[in-house]
């Protein structure tokens, strides 16, 4: 009896935990991070190149919610897929659900996180669009582990460089291109997260 109470009790509650508890604060340390860059944007640079940015990022971020919203069956009160307000908010999607349906709670998990889904799809048909065939030697998976983390991190860094490097090198005979490609993952990249 003890065997089956904690295989269909403790277990499922375990893994649900273990399995949410990281994402919790990855999602917090991202939007963190995220603030403080926004922040020090908008310090540096002034408001233009952040709105320029978020024109590009937020419609992207506010269509994906409101994708997953229509996917799980929400009621869309309202949206705005850009509308900068003083309060800081740069777009929204305003919607209701029926508390009593387990697929529409369910649907609330996935509408949080539908911006990180939609960036990176939108980021891979740009990598696909724009034909980057790249390799970087020894960067089929980045090193990280807990063990002599700072040399680790440095590799890693050092890795994202060479890869970075080898996206430039395959945009040779097209700068502009670049340039459109850079504007575009920084926009999208900087407003995909919840």
């Amino acid at each position: 009896m003890g065997v089956l109470f904690y295989q269909f009790a403790i277990a499922p509650v375990l893994s649900l935990f273990f399995f949410l508890v990281p994402l919790l604060i990855l999602g917090l340390m991202v939007r963190y991070l995220r603030e403080n860059v926004d922040r020090l944007l908008y310090e540096k640079f002034g408001k233009y190149p952040y709105y320029f940015l978020a024109a590009i990022g937020t419609p992207l971020h506010e269509a994906s919610h409101l994708l997953a919203c229509l996917i799980f069956n929400h009621r869309i009160k309202k949206f705005s897929l850009f509308s900068p307000g003083k309060d800081g908010r740069l777009g929204y999607v305003e919607h209701s659900f029926d508390s009593g349906s387990v697929y529409q709670r369910l649907g609330c998990l996935f509408i949080g996180f539908a911006p990180m889904i939609g960036g990176l799809a939108v980021l891979f048909l740009l990598i696909s669009l724009f034909d980057l065939n790249f390799k970087v030697p020894g960067v089929n998976s980045l090193p990280f582990s807990w063990e002599n983390f700072p040399e680790n991190l440095e590799k890693t860094g050092l890795q994202l460089l060479d890869a970075t490097i080898a996206i430039y090198q395959s945009f040779q005979g097209r700068p502009w291109m670049w340039l459109l490609f850079l504007v575009l993952a920084l926009g999208i990249g900087s407003h995909m997260f919840p």
